[in-house]
C-alpha cells in the first residue's frame, strides 16, 4: 500500500486554494472589467447626447444671433427710409408732440404718416432742472425718488391720434386726461421705449415693481407721488386709451404708457403697449 506523506497532502491542499484563489481574482477582474466597460459605454453614452445637445444650442444660438441681426438690420433700414422722407415740425406739431423751447427737441422731424423721428438730443441734468413749466403743469419726474427726465406736453395730432414727446429722453402729460393730484381723476403720461438703438426715458417701466413710487414735479415745484398698484402689456388692436382716461372710484391715477413687444414691419410701430398704474399716495 503507498504512503502518501502528510506534507504532499498540505501542498495539494495549498495549491488547490492558490488555484481557486487565482480563479476567483480572474473572475473578480472580469466582472471588475465589464463593470469598468459598462460604465465607459454609458459615459460614451452621455457623453453623445451631452454633445448632441451641445451642439443643437451651438445650432439654435447662431440662428437667433442671425433672425436677431437680420431683424436689426431690417428695422434699422426701415429707420433710414423713414428718416429720409421726414421733414421739421411745423408750429402746430411742435406744439402737439412736446416740442417747446426748453425741450431740447429741435431736430426732431415727423413723416406724411405723422410717425415722429424724436431728437436723441439727451438734456442735461442743468437742462432739467431749468425747465419751466406753467404752474399746474408737470416738469419733471422721478422713480423711486431718482430724477428721470422732464416732463413736456402732448395733444391730439392732425392724425387723431395722441402726440409723443419730441425728444426721446422726455416724457409728456397728455392735456386731454385729468391733471396731476386731481381727485378722482386719471391723468396720462407718455413716452418712449427708445429709438433705434437709443433708450428712451420708459424703456425700462417695464422692471417697476408694485409698491414703487413715482413722483411728478409740477411748474410751481409742488410735488405729488404715486405708488404703483399694476402694469400690463396690451396688444395694439386691443389697446383703448379711453380706459385709461376713464375714472369713477374717486381715486387719483397716473398711467406711464411707452410702446413694446416686437416692431412690425416697417420699422415704426411696436406690436404692444405697455401700461404702469399708480395710485396717489
Amino acid at each position: 500500500m503507498q504512503v502518501v506523506h502528510s506534507g504532499h497532502l498540505r501542498s495539494n491542499a495549498i495549491d488547490r486554494r492558490a488555484s481557486l484563489k487565482q480563479a476567483q481574482d480572474r473572475k473578480h477582474k472580469k466582472v471588475a472589467g465589464l463593470i469598468r466597460s459598462s460604465r465607459i459605454a454609458k459615459y460614451l453614452k452621455r457623453y453623445r447626447v451631452l454633445k448632441m445637445i451641445f451642439l443643437l444650442l451651438l445650432l439654435g444660438g447662431f440662428t437667433y444671433s442671425g433672425i436677431v441681426r437680420y431683424r436689426n438690420y431690417r428695422n434699422e433700414k426701415a429707420a433710414d427710409e423713414l428718416i429720409a422722407q421726414s421733414e421739421p415740425l411745423d408750429e402746430q406739431q411742435r406744439e402737439d408732440n412736446g416740442a417747446g423751447d426748453g425741450t431740447k427737441s429741435e431736430d426732431a422731424k415727423i413723416t406724411k404718416k405723422g410717425v415722429i423721428i424724436p431728437s436723441t438730443d439727451r438734456p442735461t441734468y442743468a437742462e432739467i432742472m431749468a425747465y419751466k413749466a406753467p404752474a399746474d403743469y408737470p416738469k419733471r419726474i422721478k422713480i423711486n425718488g431718482q430724477l428721470l427726465g422732464m416732463v413736456t406736453t402732448v395733444d391730439d395730432t392732425e392724425f387723431g391720434e395722441v402726440g409723443v414727446p419730441a425728444n426721446v429722453y422726455n416724457a409728456a402729460w397728455y392735456v386731454k386726461s385729468s391733471k396731476i393730484g386731481s381727485r378722482p381723476g386719471s391723468s396720462i403720461l407718455v413716452g418712449h421705449t427708445g429709438f433705434r438703438s437709443i433708450e428712451g426715458i420708459f424703456r425700462h417701466i417695464d422692471k417697476l415693481k408694485t409698491g414703487d413710487t413715482i413722483t411728478i414735479v409740477m411748474g410751481n415745484d409742488q410735488e405729488f407721488s404715486y405708488r404703483i398698484i399694476g402694469s400690463e402689456s396690451v396688444e395694439v388692436k386691443d389697446f383703448k386709451m379711453s380706459k385709461y382716461l376713464s375714472y369713477n372710484n374717486g381715486k387719483s391715477l397716473l398711467h406711464l404708457i411707452t410702446c413694446n413687444g416686437s416692431v412690425a414691419s416697417g420699422g415704426n410701430q411696436y406690436s404692444s403697449r405697455f401700461v404702469v398704474s399708480a395710485e396717489l399716495i
